[in-house]
């Protein structure tokens, strides 16, 4: 018992946690990461089995129900490993409810993060048909592909950075930003220079990672939810137009400095022409409806969108509640919604004075659910943990 107790409060565990996020925030060597959180997961599974709640018995409801879909699914082995993805996001929101961890050291590897992928995404900008890679033929840890690689047409989008994906890449960004920023406002009683440095930084390479990867999604969320969080955390109006007033001078700039912007690529967007994300969109979702309407209980099974519409920008439909609808039916939908209301619900009855680290990790998941709206980052493996990993840790007491 005291050898557990020794691994669960040394700075290995903060290391594995660190290591887990590498590897899904750059979605690189996946592998390594579901093996750090089983490993994390055993060291704290007695605390885990003690702690059975109405989550735990909702998420096994909403797994239990996509198993059934799958049962009749027109790809039911897809559909089958699709539902145990969730068993995966259950251990990693179980292993984030109970884990031990420094707040501080979490969030210096964040930025950290942060500062490798604008740097790989400056380069790839710089050079877009140069592939940059580190390691052997058989062993490759960073890869930077060229232009060719991933580029959608009439959008100027390019795979930014060592992520293979730029919604990967700007999502991390999207989430994570208004935490950093708040951890920078804590700094304020030792350091005002130093709070505002740390500040200045997070936006700086959150707008980089705007103008690389013209992420609309990043542009037009992450103002509301900055806005949003900082309110949460009662800052005074001052700090937040202070706050307002760098991003509004860094969005001047890289507005400036980027060609094509993001702006361009709302303009395509809205008015463009024949295929455009907007019109695809459209599309997928009036297909996704159609479909519910047709297998309204328990849908058609995960990731099965493809096998009944044309191949749009991916095999789902790129709105979660919509996938879900489409997939799980009304069932699973529910199951998946009560899951998160009662993890807010259990955040609210514990926590009366939230911290700025808990308002951080509230302004990440309302920034995934608002991004849901658009696009359907669940089924990216990396980002779904890290939703889950940090839902876990909106309910952890260790973590205040």
């Amino acid at each position: 018992m005291n050898s557990l107790a020794a691994i669960k409060d040394s700075k290995i565990v903060y290391w594995l946690v660190v290591l887990f996020l590498f590897f899904l925030i750059t979605s690189q060597l996946i592998f390594i990461s579901v093996a750090i959180i089983f490993l994390l997961f055993a060291v704290y599974f007695n605390e885990i089995k003690s702690s059975i709640s109405e989550i735990d018995i909702a998420f096994l409801t909403f797994f239990i129900l996509t198993i059934i879909s799958a049962l009749f699914a027109k790809d039911k082995a897809l559909a089958s490993g699709s539902a145990l993805l969730f068993v995966i996001y259950y251990i990693s929101f179980s292993t984030g409810r109970v884990i031990t961890l420094e707040k501080g050291t979490l969030c210096k590897a964040i930025l950290f993060f942060f500062a490798l992928l604008a740097l790989f995404g400056i380069l790839f900008y710089i050079f877009p048909n140069t592939k940059i890679s580190v390691g052997t033929e058989e062993f490759k840890l960073i890869v930077i592909p060229p232009a060719t690689d991933f580029e959608v047409k009439n959008s100027g989008i390019r795979s930014p950075s060592i992520t293979p994906n730029p919604v990967i890449y700007s999502s991390i960004f999207l989430y994570f930003s208004t935490l950093l920023v708040l951890w920078g406002l804590s700094l304020k009683q030792k350091s005002s220079f130093r709070a505002y440095l740390m500040i200045s930084i997070t936006i700086l390479l959150t707008i980089v990672a705007m103008f690389t990867s013209n992420s609309r999604s990043l542009f037009l969320i992450f103002p509301v939810v900055l806005t949003l969080g900082l309110l949460i955390n009662g800052e005074k109006p001052t700090t937040l137009v202070n706050i307002l007033s760098l991003l509004i001078i860094g969005l001047l700039i890289g507005i400036y400095l980027s060609t094509p912007s993001v702006f361009a690529r709302i303009k395509t967007a809205i008015l463009g022409s024949d295929y455009t994300s907007l019109s695809v969109r459209t599309d997928s979702y009036k297909s996704a409806i159609l479909l519910f309407l047709e297998n309204p209980i328990l849908g058609i099974g995960l990731m099965n969108f493809h096998h009944y519409v044309p191949y749009y920008f991916g095999p789902y439909v790129h709105n979660l509640y919509l996938s879900l609808l489409v997939e799980t039916g009304i069932l699973g939908t529910l199951a998946f919604l009560t899951i998160i209301l009662l993890i807010f619900r259990k955040f609210f009855q514990k926590y009366s004075n939230l911290t700025w680290f808990k308002v951080g990790i509230i302004s990440f998941i309302i920034s995934f659910l608002l991004h849901g709206i658009v696009d359907n980052t669940m089924y990216v493996f990396s980002i779904g943990n890290l939703f889950w990993f940090f839902s876990g840790l909106l309910i952890n007491d260790n973590v205040a």
